[in-house]
This record gives structure tokens, C-alpha cells and sequence, in this order.
């Protein structure tokens, strides 16, 4: 079986592809729906008040929606809703509310917004409301449950425009980006919308652009509360959104974003994928399972010695250490000057190095007051400017390094500074988790 010393110089040097962190399993798919229209793309929820998944798929020619339950072994169609209005019927994405017990569902036929919940196999009307931006050709609508706010947050229109339902009425709220798709992020405790690449978070008044962007294009999004996080059907498969960036986490079999859907169970945080038949390809539905929960950590370890700035130091990772995960690795009070460079030394052994204890005074090679921290298996060179370098690691996508340590410490050239011309930074160790 390889090391962890193994794995960790291979995800180095070839820059392993950060991979899924759990298990992608086929379920049983009897009877799976099939694409339809295109202005109501399939979208879903789980319903945890029955324990199914409830699927809401557009008709062939526009004119309202399938409904569609999964029982574990097959899809049940339940209910066919016709609109009526001169205009073709779009609708949001699924949404679970968990203080009404249902799932929430926007739909429009160009003038008007219409929100209704499934409950007990029909769909009740909760409440309407005219569009600030009529589109009688369809409109791209997009739907949020903030439960902090006990309210859902809307996006429709074009121009689109915000609309709050507060549990009895909705009304308009100001002007929105043109999203794709949207959902609650449980580690801002806000809205977001994804606009092409873009993404936005919602403070209660405004939508207002991140400063990290998707490097895919994103479609329908879930909220995970339990991990927590935000998940994104992507065009290559499977995103996630920690609060702050984006990154894959799984690419699932045969992905095929135009057909696909999916759902989260917020009491479980399984994740399920359905991809729906078309001419000739058949369905499937998919369960997304993450691995055992393991805490990843990242901690101090050991001092460093002092340079021109004083001794470099580890800015604590936004992401702690993850299986199958890139770690963002920065170094602050860094000499960053043309005659300076900066190595971050990665190990997984901090007892013993060529036969000696660590930690190993370097005095003796003209670095007093500096030591070395672990053993080094390889090198990383980190860049940067203003006195900040960075470098990232991929995590092995092995679970045999699950609940391992690691250990890093950075070098600094600094000539003239000492008789080795180098310094040496505080020495940090992390464990690889799951979350």
C-alpha cells in the first residue's frame, strides 16, 4: 500500500485532480422521466415530509409541468398541470421548506409570478404576483429558502428583479443579475445566485458580486446544511461552494447538465443526481454519499526563526486539509524582494531526519536560532508580493491517507542575512479529513 509520503509527492509533482471524497452509487431507475420542454428544466427536491424525491419536469411543447415521485425503486408520475396564459411556462428550481413541510415552486407564463408548495401528491397555490419586467416569451426564474429570514428569496425577469415571499405575499425588492440558479449558503447565512460564472450573495438589499468566481459554468444549485455547504450542477460535473470559492467536488457518470437534476436530504446530506432519458439514452439516478466524517485540521508546530520581518508564519487555511482537495498553503512576514525566494518543504515524519532527532538545530550551517521542523520529501516553490507567498497542494485521492498527519515548514533566501543566506519559517502540521 503506498504512504502517505508517496501520495503526497505524487499529488506534488502531478498535480492529482482533486476527486470525489465519497461514493457515487446507481440506484434502481424504473421508469425514469424524460426531457421535455426546456423553458421548466427538471428540477428536484427531497420531500422529507415522505421521504421521496419530487421532480418537476416542462412539457414538450411549453405549456405547463409534469410531477414525478421516487420511491427508492422507480419513478411514479403524479400529476400533470396545464397553465394557461399567452406566454410558455418557466419555472424555478425545487426548493424544500422546512418550516411549511413542502417543497416551493416558481412558476410564470411571462406576466405573472406564481408560487406554489407540493404537498400530499397535488400542488396547493401559496401566492402571485405581477412581474416589474413582463416577458411574455417565458422568463428565467430562480428560487432561495433563507431560513434565517423565514422567507423566500426569488429571482425572475429580464431585466430580472428580486421578489421576497414572506409567507403570505410576495413583493419586488430591487433589481437581481440574471442567475442560472441559486440557493442558501449555510456558511454565510445568505442567499447566492450563480450568473454564468459569476456569483453573488444576497445581503437582504442587494445582490453583490464575490470576489471568487466558478471556472464552470454552474446550473442548478442545493443547499447542504449539513456539512455545511452550497452543491452546483456543473458542465463537468459536481461543484461546491464553501462560503467563499468554488471547487468540484465528484464528477458523475455520464453527466449531462441539460438533463439532469438534483436533490439533497437535509437530515442525511445525501446527495441525489438524476439524469433523464432522451431518444435513445436511457435514465439513471444516482446517490452521492461523502465519506465518514473526519476533522481535517491545520495547527502551529513549531517556532521559526526571524528574518527582516520577523519569522514567516502560516495564515490558518480557509479549508482545512481535505481528502481529494486542494490545500491553499500562505506564508505571511516573507521577504518578497528580487534577491528573495521562497520554498514550502512538505513531510510526513517530524521524528527523525537522515539519522538525526528533529527537531535539528541549524546553527551549524550558519542559520542560529533556525531549525528544521520535519523531515522534507519535496519542495514547493511560493509566490507572491507585499510580504504574502502562496502555493497549493492537491490532497491525495486516496482514503488511505483519511486521518493522517502531515508537516510543513518554509525556506526563505535572504542573502547576507546570516552565514546561510536563509530563514526558515514556523513549522505547521495538519491532519487529511473529510470535512
Amino acid at each position: 500500500m503506498r504512504t502517505l509520503a508517496t501520495l503526497l509527492s505524487i499529488s506534488a509533482w502531478y498535480a492529482v485532480a482533486p476527486a470525489q471524497s465519497g461514493t457515487l452509487t446507481q440506484l434502481p431507475s424504473a421508469n425514469t422521466p424524460a426531457v421535455h420542454g426546456f423553458t421548466l428544466a427538471p428540477t428536484m427536491a427531497h420531500d422529507a415530509a415522505t421521504g421521496r424525491l419530487v421532480l418537476a419536469n416542462g412539457l414538450l411543447f411549453g405549456s405547463g409541468f409534469e410531477t414525478w415521485e421516487y420511491d427508492g425503486t422507480g419513478w411514479t408520475l403524479v400529476s400533470t398541470l396545464t397553465m394557461q396564459g399567452s406566454g410558455a411556462v418557466s419555472g424555478s428550481n425545487l426548493v424544500w421548506d422546512d418550516v411549511r413541510q413542502s417543497c416551493l415552486l416558481v412558476t410564470s407564463t411571462g406576466y405573472s409570478l406564481y408560487l406554489s408548495e407540493w404537498r400530499q401528491g397535488s400542488w396547493q397555490p401559496l401566492a402571485s404576483a405581477p412581474l416589474v419586467a413582463p416577458e411574455p416569451n417565458g422568463v428565467r426564474l430562480v428560487l432561495a429558502r433563507d431560513p434565517l429570514q423565514n422567507r423566500s428569496v426569488i429571482i425572475a425577469g429580464s431585466p430580472a428583479h428580486t421578489y421576497l415571499f414572506d409567507g403570505t405575499q410576495i413583493t419586488a425588492a430591487g433589481s437581481a443579475p440574471w442567475a442560472t440558479g441559486a440557493a442558501f449558503d449555510p456558511v454565510r447565512g445568505q442567499p447566492i445566485a450563480v450568473e454564468g460564472l459569476r456569483t453573488y450573495a444576497f445581503d437582504g438589499v442587494a445582490w453583490n458580486l464575490t470576489p471568487n468566481q466558478s471556472s464552470d459554468q454552474l446550473f442548478e444549485l442545493v443547499t447542504d446544511p449539513v456539512l455545511p455547504r452550497v452543491l452546483a450542477i456543473a458542465t463537468t460535473g459536481l461543484f461546491e461552494w464553501n462560503g467563499g470559492r468554488w471547487r468540484k467536488a465528484v464528477t458523475p457518470s455520464g453527466a449531462r447538465p441539460e438533463g439532469n437534476a438534483i436533490a439533497l436530504d437535509p437530515q442525511t446530506g445525501d446527495v441525489f443526481l438524476v439524469r433523464l432519458s432522451s431518444n435513445s439514452m436511457p435514465g439513471s439516478t444516482w446517490l452521492y454519499r461523502e465519506l465518514p466524517p473526519v476533522g481535517g485540521w491545520f495547527a502551529f508546530h513549531g517556532a521559526g526563526c526571524a528574518g527582516p520581518l520577523g519569522a514567516p508564519s502560516w495564515v490558518p487555511p480557509g479549508d482545512p486539509p481535505r481528502f481529494a482537495r486542494e490545500l491553499l498553503c500562505m506564508l505571511r512576514n516573507v521577504p518578497t524582494g528580487p534577491q528573495n525566494a521562497t520554498f514550502a518543504l512538505f513531510g510526513s515524519d517530524a521524528t527523525t531526519w537522515n539519522g538525526q532527532s528533529l527537531p535539528l538545530s541549524l546553527a551549524v550551517f550558519g542559520a542560529p536560532g533556525c531549525s528544521a521542523w520535519l523531515a522534507p520529501l519535496f519542495a514547493l516553490p511560493m509566490h507572491g508580493g507585499n510580504n504574502l507567498v502562496a502555493t497549493t497542494i492537491f490532497m491525495p485521492a486516496s482514503v488511505a491517507v483519511v486521518g493522517q498527519r502531515f508537516y510543513l515548514q518554509a525556506t526563505t533566501l535572504v542573502p547576507g542575512w546570516n552565514a546561510l543566506g536563509a530563514i526558515f519559517s514556523d513549522a505547521a502540521v495538519g491532519r487529511i479529513g473529510t470535512r
